[in-house]
């Protein structure tokens, strides 16, 4: 057990910028011994201005992952995907956005309808382009 590794992250969390923020919450929400205390620790200082789309669903999986309904965090996270955010997911990332959702009840009808358009977005272009690329060989 790394009990003094958790000791010396859980020293330096404030000087953690959004990706390495991300990362730690991702790696703790498996069943890792102590995960579910770091990232307690982690949810009370998390600045999610700094955080990419990806990185906000990330953060959302990695509590519905633990089942960790922390409500103000929750509603942060989905209050600050906005469209600009949605606009620069992967379509992984909306299919991990849908399942977080689903799993921490998850509401916002605007916000899941935006998600699933940028999925039907990047679904209509991956087929444009392959189109594209199937007829240059004709």
């Amino acid at each position: 057990h790394l009990q003094w590794l958790d000791e010396l992250v859980l020293s330096k969390l404030k000087t953690f910028n959004s990706r390495e923020l991300t990362s730690l919450l991702w790696s703790h929400a498996h069943d890792v011994a102590g995960g579910e205390v770091i990232m307690r620790e982690i949810l009370p200082i998390i600045d999610i201005h700094g955080f990419s789309g990806s990185q906000m669903v990330m953060s959302l999986w990695a509590l519905a992952r633990r089942n960790l309904r922390e409500e103000k965090t929750v509603d942060a996270l989905t209050e600050a995907l906005r469209e600009d955010k949605i606009s620069g997911l992967s379509l992984l990332d909306v299919s991990n956005f849908a399942w977080a959702a689903a799993r921490l009840g998850i509401q916002k009808k605007a916000l899941i309808r935006n998600c699933m358009g940028r999925a039907l977005a990047i679904l209509l272009a991956q087929g444009r382009n392959q189109i594209g690329v199937s007829t240059k060989h004709m």
